[in-house]
């Protein structure tokens, strides 16, 4: 039996309907593709030192760590740089390790390329050890510079006009046990105020560290390794380091001085 042909016009719609079912919007059904990694690097954001110490009886050792904390949210140790600006006071080795070597203070820093971190440690006698002294009271009288020399800046240095030269200092040191605290005044009209801190050891000597500044100079200065004691006329005596940074016609300058002081009276 002969097959009938199909008119057209059935042919065209067939095709027409074929071709709209292969263009349907509707999404396949099936698993999500897992989204495209990052392609932003995970950094290094910041370091800190651990523990966060602030102070250590002298004679113990204690051992510091450098973590870092990533972009990423991550922390975990890092390897650091480790530097004391006061080794005669506060060692620390390459591992980060303290050792203690006489009362003071000195600033441990950890820094990882250009990053880093800072604590300033004391080192104490403790709560406990004996002391020989009473520091308490008001002190007045002077300091002369011994040595001075410019770590850095433009310009004349200063030095050669202040080494020998005597300026008015005061502290007013108030003193429970073996601690001290208080404030200093110093140079000409007492004009530089700041603060410190301190121990008295069993020998009778008063260590003490601190800052002065003026704030519309922009002037800073630290006050460190500070060892006195008291003379048999009650008077004090001893010696004492400063670093300062100001600023003067020439530019930003930074200044290291040693000092002695001599007959300082409690009034």
């Amino acid at each position: 039996m002969a097959r009938t042909p199909r008119p057209r016009w059935i042919l065209g719609l067939v095709a027409v309907a074929v071709g709209c079912s292969s263009t349907s919007s509707t999404p396949p059904v099936g698993p999500s593709s897992p989204p495209a990694p990052s392609s932003e690097p995970i950094v290094l954001k910041s370091v800190a030192i651990v523990p966060s110490v602030s102070e250590i009886v002298l004679g113990a050792t204690m051992s510091l760590q450098a973590i870092g904390h990533y972009s990423d949210g991550r922390e975990m140790p890092v390897a650091a740089t480790w530097a004391s600006d006061n080794p005669v006071v506060l060692e620390v080795d390459p591992n980060g390790r303290l050792s203690t070597h006489r009362l003071g203070a000195a600033t441990i820093a950890a820094s990882v390329d250009q990053l880093s971190d800072a604590r300033r440690v004391w080192v104490t006698p403790g709560q406990d050890a004996p002391f020989t002294g009473d520091f308490s009271g008001r002190w007045e009288g002077g300091f002369l510079v011994a040595s001075c020399e410019r770590v850095s800046g433009p310009g004349p240095s200063i030095c050669r006009s202040l080494v020998g030269g005597v300026s008015p200092i005061r502290l007013e040191l108030t003193q429970q046990r073996n601690a001290i605290s208080g404030s200093v005044a110093l140079y000409s009209d007492l004009r530089i105020l700041g603060s410190v801190t301190g121990w008295v050891d069993g020998n009778g000597t008063l260590v003490l560290d601190g800052t002065y500044s003026i704030e519309e100079q922009s002037f800073q200065g630290r006050l460190y390794n500070w060892d006195s004691h008291l003379d048999s006329s009650g008077h004090m005596a001893g010696s004492f380091a400063a670093n300062e940074h100001f600023t003067n016609a020439f530019g930003p300058q930074v200044m290291e001085y040693r000092n002695t002081v001599s007959g300082l009276t409690r009034r």
